[in-house]
């Protein structure tokens, strides 16, 4: 299961593929990512302490472990570039 949650004032959501995970984070136009940060990233628009954790997790969004290389590939080849 992958864990999201964007930006400080977001809520964890959780999602059963990365393909859903895509499609949220264009609908809520997060932008292509900057710079991968643990088991997060920032993007133009969520940046510094502000930025998009996404991560993979069981019940109740405790931490498995980070995505791997092919995991941020598919999110990063996937994501809408946008202007704010």
């Amino acid at each position: 299961m992958y864990w999201l949650r964007i930006g400080n004032d977001g809520e964890n959501e959780s999602f059963d593929g990365l393909r859903e995970v895509v499609e949220y984070l264009n609908e809520c136009d997060v932008g292509r990512i900057d710079l991968w940060v643990g088991i997060g990233f920032v993007t133009p628009n969520y940046h510094g302490d502000d930025l998009v954790l996404l991560y993979v997790g069981g019940d109740n969004s405790v931490l498995i472990r980070a995505l791997n290389s092919w995991e941020r590939g598919y999110i990063e080849t996937r994501l809408e570039e946008v202007y704010a």
